[in-house]
């Protein structure tokens, strides 16, 4: 049985809708963040990035089955980048529609005078100039850095509030964070989507497993070990159809949907102490003749396994 690897293989269409993907859920979830934050004041740390960066491999992971990318680090790359443009919407609107606002308002209020768009940005760059040397977004992120965030925890048990202000170096390694956890999870759900069994002669992605044998627990090692060494005969010998008990080995079978006898078989081994409870114990494919070859040492079999 050999191991499962992906090809790798894409077209550039599906790299480009790949591409789509991640920049439009980046936009989207970078605009919901921002107004959970902003309008709403309500914004979990850490919590969030992780939600988002799931959603977007979700999404990511539609395309790549549609687009048939079988590509993990192309795929995982692109989630990655959706995580960085993700935060980088969140924090461009904190500063063009946020701060802006907010500073145009506190004018307003102070002078009686509402500022145009080219009088407010030199209001806001001449002062972000004077604090910390640098204007536009560059500067809001610096000025953020420097006034500090604050972080406030909400215990369940209790109404009482702590908080905790992140200055300097660790807001920017807060916002670092942010990023990462976002990225990651995108890549990693993306990735491991790409990363599932594709039929590469029939073109199409190897369908939802299927129960088709079982063997007694005593008799995993036994079995793991003839199909790793090709011995699928005698493998099959040691399977049955027959609904054991457990602690059992579930031999759970993939094929595309169109499969025909010539097709290649992908095999899932678990080991199950219970009902939907199962433990991996090696998956790869198996040619047509091989798993051919499981179901006579099945049908040659001088008794069906007994539980143990």
């Amino acid at each position: 049985m050999q191991k499962y690897r992906a090809s790798g293989r894409m077209s550039f269409g599906g790299f480009f809708l790949l591409l789509v993907l991640a920049v439009i859920s980046a936009a989207a979830l970078g605009g919901v963040l921002f107004a959970l934050d902003y309008y709403l004041h309500f914004y979990l740390i850490l919590l969030f990035p992780m939600f988002a960066g799931a959603i977007a491999g979700g999404l990511l992971a539609r395309g790549v089955y549609t687009a048939k990318v079988r590509s993990p680090i192309v795929a995982g790359l692109v989630g990655l980048i959706c995580g960085i443009l993700m935060y980088g919407v969140y924090h461009v609107a904190s500063y063009y529609v946020g701060f802006r606002s907010d500073v145009r308002d506190s004018i307003a209020q102070r002078n009686g005078e509402t500022l145009s768009d080219a009088d407010l940005d030199k209001f806001i760059d001449a002062n972000l100039e004077k604090e910390v040397g640098d204007t536009g977004i560059v500067g809001y992120l610096k000025y953020t850095a420097k006034e500090g965030i604050t972080i406030t925890n909400t215990s369940s048990y209790s109404s009482t509030k702590s908080s905790d202000t992140l200055k300097g170096d660790l807001v920017w390694g807060y916002f670092a964070v942010e990023i990462l956890l976002a990225g990651l999870f995108a890549a990693f759900i993306a990735g491991r989507a790409a990363g599932e069994p594709f039929d590469e002669d029939a073109n199409e992605w190897y369908g939802p497993p299927v129960l088709f044998a079982t063997a007694t627990g005593k008799s995993r090692k036994d079995l793991v070990n003839a199909l790793k060494d090709a011995n699928f005969q005698q493998a099959g010998t040691l399977l049955t159809q027959e609904d054991i008990k457990y602690p059992r080995v579930n031999m759970n079978i993939r094929r595309t949907k169109n499969a025909n006898s010539t097709q290649d078989v992908f095999i899932q081994l678990t080991y199950n102490t219970r009902r939907n409870r199962p433990n991996n114990l090696r998956n790869g494919v198996v040619s047509a003749s091989e798993f051919e070859s499981i179901k006579r040492g099945m049908a040659q079999a001088p008794s069906s396994p007994t539980s143990q």
